[in-house]
């Protein structure tokens, strides 16, 4: 009954979380169920103290919820976050190493307890091994989340903007299961999806209408610089037809002036000429 309540509860996480990463990226997400996991050690030191039938329900739905915030999101930041051509050889070397730790983990925490009990390793006598194993556990659980800090997600929230998420929650009614949990996380965050998805409708339509009035522009302005062009191709071909003319009728004037020019300098010569001749007939004449 634990193991199918600890199922049922990770089945619950993996769908809630699964939004939550969708809003505010893995790694934030990662954290608060690796925090989550690193208490559950304490928890089950409580049963010390409470009954067990009140402890161990919650122990089992807070890991199940918890170890699904964590698995969900570090394959997600595995895969995000690997390069593309290697990374088969970085999840291999990922599942490798987890393999490795989660076979040597309870080998050595049972030789540790076998030795606290035996009284190899000397303790108070008031101090129980449980207690120091299971503290032990939450420690290194708690310190390796600092080692996470460092990863980098490409499109990290910070950790402080999921946390208020949680502020609204006043109770949760476990008639109900997590109908309240869902309620009040995504209150906040679908309006601002709605606020997002009318802007960018109005975005959206704002673009085409810009694009509809560039195009409209574009082709008055082509269509205005194609009359121009054409304009002045005719104004061209006309002063190109004008200048033929004229150079014909220049060409035509100047042969005409060479002409009568000719005729004047034919006339006027012819009786010089002659005068010439006839002095020059009297010279010889008169000489004589």
């Amino acid at each position: 009954m634990l193991a199918s309540l600890t199922a049922l509860s990770n089945l619950a996480g993996m769908r809630f979380w699964g939004q939550m990463t969708d809003r505010f990226s893995a790694k934030p997400v990662s954290l608060l169920g690796g925090l989550g996991a690193a208490l559950i050690p304490g928890l089950w030191l409580t049963t010390l103290v409470f009954p067990l039938w009140g402890v161990l329900p919650v122990v089992h739905v807070m890991s199940g919820f918890s170890w699904s915030a964590f698995n969900l999101n570090v394959n997600t930041l595995l895969l995000a976050l690997a390069p593309t051509r290697e990374r088969s050889i970085y999840l291999s070397v990922y599942a490798a190493l987890t393999g490795l730790s989660a076979a040597a983990a309870p080998i050595v925490g049972g030789l540790l307890g076998k030795m606290l009990q035996s009284g190899a390793l000397p303790l108070p006598f008031w101090l129980n091994p449980y207690l120091l194993i299971f503290s032990l556990s939450c420690l290194l659980r708690l310190l390796s989340l600092l080692l996470f800090l460092r990863v980098h997600e490409p499109r990290e929230v910070p950790l402080e903007r999921l946390l208020p998420v949680f502020g609204n929650l006043r109770t949760l009614n476990t008639m109900m299961g997590f109908e309240p949990l869902f309620h009040h996380a995504y209150l906040q965050g679908e309006r601002v999806d709605r606020f997002l998805a009318s802007q960018s409708s109005a975005m959206r339509q704002a673009l085409e209408q810009l694009d509809q009035v560039t195009d409209t522009y574009a082709a008055e302005s082509e269509a205005h610089l194609r009359e121009l062009v054409d304009s002045g191709q005719a104004v061209f071909s006309t002063l190109r037809e004008e200048g033929e003319i004229l150079s014909h009728e220049l060409d035509h004037y100047v042969e005409r002036s060479e002409a009568r020019v000719a005729r004047w300098i034919e006339r006027l010569s012819l009786p010089i000429l002659v005068l010439w001749r006839r002095f020059m007939r009297w010279y010889h004449n008169d000489y004589e």
